[in-house]
């Protein structure tokens, strides 16, 4: 297969920007990633335990938080739009404030009649606007900092980013556990509220203390982002090279970021290894949360919410932290030839900690353990996946195109992984499930011995940092 031909065949340039200002990284890289963890989160993870506390049933849950997973997938279509109009700047504050629109939209509809439709609809703009502010941000950031401080600052980016995400999913979850056992007397007006608009036969199975705990922290998260964006439009970097990518008249933009990530050599090895590599992975952090709050009569662990909060935002953000290090810090030393077996392994190999949790059901904080081990292998393993994704998207004059055609494609994964997992645990339950997720590992690990690794360096770790 050929070689990718340079940007200059295909006639594009950035320009350059004569009103740039001095930039700043540790202004807007902190802020900027944890709100990028933010909205991404809510959607594909906080949503599941959502639907769970208004009692709808796994399969169901699986299937559409999976489907809105589509705009992660979806993004490779619109990145090029990203690179030929307007700045990146723009894209991230526009994506922003329809972001904190859509929060605020979602604080009201938890309380609505047909929340469900309802808020799924809200929750696939949420994802459009998320999709399009990672585009944005990833390629933001690349224009920005140098290779030296993308370099340095590749841990404050993961970090930060992992930070939101521990906001979402231990702290948001926490309250509104907490809420639910211990503050009736805060939520009590909210309540009153509720059961005034909401005829019973229209709640669907959700108690109205549930509803009023997740309007709280829903309206939380969104006065939280709100104030985000508000500093975002003061510190947010004005790099030089920051504007539209312009093309020959004869070149059509889409055209030309795809055929360019297409004509890499080793293509088809490259998409294989995307496809695989974390199937088994997405299909446990899909059901995790639902075996977690399942009752142990229904073969899950019984925890309530506030457990299941302290569990993801205690144990396994500790895991997932130390798991990035740890994993950049071996591909950094060793490279990622020698290191991708171990890496696969470890992101897999903890699944059978859950075989054995969902046969035996021992005592809950063992859950602690498995979640820290879990995300360790988790972080470790992705490491070597982000890494690999940037060296892919790294060449040429279509950075921001690639990566997001790279990771649009690892979020079709993941959307396709969920939607099967819904099916398999309700047809083979608990332990059968996490049974079929171990054997979903085997093709990961055959794709690692085809996939091209011709030419990485050190260097490509200075990317390799952020988004899930």
């Amino acid at each position: 297969m050929s070689q990718l031909p340079q940007a200059d065949h295909v006639h594009c340039d950035t320009g350059a920007n004569p009103k740039s200002s001095t930039i700043r990284p540790w202004l807007f890289v902190p802020v900027l990633y944890v709100m990028q963890a933010i909205p991404s989160t809510l959607v594909r993870e906080v949503s599941t335990l959502v639907y769970k506390d208004f009692g709808l049933p796994n399969a169901t849950i699986a299937f559409w938080v999976s489907l809105l997973g589509l705009p992660w997938m979806l993004k490779l279509f619109w990145a090029p739009a990203v690179d030929f109009n307007f700045t990146r700047r723009r894209w991230v504050l526009a994506a922003q404030a329809l972001i904190g629109a859509c929060l605020v939209a979602l604080a009201v509809a938890w309380g609505l009649p047909l929340y469900f439709p309802i808020s799924i609809a809200i929750l696939f703009v949420l994802g459009l606007a998320s999709a399009t502010h990672d585009i944005a941000l990833d390629g933001l950031y690349l224009l920005s900092l140098s290779q030296k401080q993308q370099a340095y600052f590749v841990g404050v980016q993961s970090a930060s980013f992992r930070a939101g995400r521990l906001l979402c999913t231990g702290g948001l979850v926490f309250l509104a556990g907490v809420l639910q056992q211990n503050g009736q007397s805060i939520i009590a007006s909210w309540t009153a509220v509720f059961a005034a608009i909401i005829p019973d036969g229209w709640r669907q199975g959700a108690e109205l203390p549930i509803i009023a705990s997740w309007t709280a922290v829903f309206a939380a998260i969104a006065v939280f982002y709100g104030a985000g964006a508000v500093y975002s439009r003061f510190f947010l970097p004005r790099p030089a090279d920051d504007l539209p990518v312009r093309c020959a008249p004869e070149s059509v933009p889409l055209l030309v970021a795809f055929t360019t990530f297409i004509r890499q050599q080793g293509i088809l090895a490259v998409l294989a290894f995307i496809l695989f590599y974390r199937f088994g992975e997405a299909m446990v952090s899909m059901i995790t949360p639902l075996f977690l709050r399942d009752s142990v009569a229904a073969g899950g662990m019984g925890l309530s919410v506030a457990e299941v909060g302290v569990i993801n935002g205690v144990a396994g953000i500790i895991g997932i932290i130390l798991g990035g290090i740890a994993g950049g810090g071996v591909v950094g030393r060793y490279g990622l030839r020698r290191a991708f077996v171990l890496m696969m392994i470890s992101m897999n190999a903890p699944n059978l900690l859950y075989v054995w949790v969902a046969a035996a059901h021992p005592a809950s904080w063992w859950m602690y353990f498995v979640a820290f081990v879990d995300q360790f292998g988790y972080g470790f393993g992705f490491a070597g996946y982000s890494v690999y994704l940037m060296h892919v998207a790294q060449r040429g004059n279509f950075r921001t195109s690639h990566y997001a055609i790279a990771t649009g494609l690892g979020a079709l994964t993941i959307m396709l992984a969920g939607m099967l997992s819904g099916y398999l645990q309700s047809t083979l339950g608990y332990v059968g499930f996490f049974v079929a997720v171990c054997l979903c590992t085997i093709p990961a690990l055959l794709t690692i011995l085809i996939i091209p690794l011709d030419g990485m360096k050190s260097a490509d770790l200075a990317a390799a940092g952020g988004a899930d």
